[in-house]
């Protein structure tokens, strides 16, 4: 009989091997869809008007409690969409619609990797990259007892992955096999 963990393993293997769309339905199918606007959308086009210092997020949008982080679904066509410095800056970040709740996804952070690791390989690093790498460093960070995490939300998001230290490096392994090589 398989274990919850190798049950576990299986399923961040088989999400590493979709694709980026099939990988987004499968978190929608699993983690629900998102409850509110990643921005309150008044805030946010007074954000960039400069009538705000930053914009608010939407009332329910967090989940962190829960262990589950956003991803943005379109940061497959423009990066880094919580930027707050990307939205000031970038003409095509300031259009609200990549923030409605459609538009984002649950994830806890194995699959948050995955889902830029996914971003990476379909656009051959135009996108996902810089992503990828925050959060890889992030979490091999908190599995190697290098920084581990303090805030309550980022302490339940590492939780929520229910593996060894062993089975995370491992992970975390095939998933940076699979990445494109980074151009220099």
């Amino acid at each position: 009989m398989i274990s919850e963990i190798e049950k576990d393993i299986e399923y961040y293997r088989h999400l590493l091997k979709s694709s980026y769309s099939d990988a987004v339905k499968q978190l929608k199918d699993a983690n629900g869809e998102c409850i509110g606007d990643y921005y309150n959308e008044k805030s946010f086009k007074n954000y960039i008007n400069g009538k705000n210092k930053k914009p608010r997020h939407g009332k329910k949008v967090r989940q962190g409690l829960k262990g589950l982080e956003t991803h943005h679904i379109d940061e497959n066509k423009v990066a880094n969409l919580s930027s707050l410095e990307k939205i000031k800056n970038d003409k095509e970040a300031q259009n609200f619609d990549f923030q409605r709740k459609s538009r984002i996804v649950y994830c806890n952070l194995l699959e948050h990797i995955i889902l830029h690791a996914l971003i990476a390989k379909e656009t051959n690093n135009s996108f996902g990259y810089e992503g990828y790498e925050s959060l890889y460093r992030k979490v091999n960070n908190w599995v190697q007892g290098i920084k581990i995490p303090k805030a309550d939300i980022d302490r339940k998001s590492y939780e929520r992955i229910k593996l060894t230290k062993k089975e995370k490096v491992t992970l975390l392994g095939e998933i940076a096999e699979y990445m494109p090589l980074k151009a220099e």
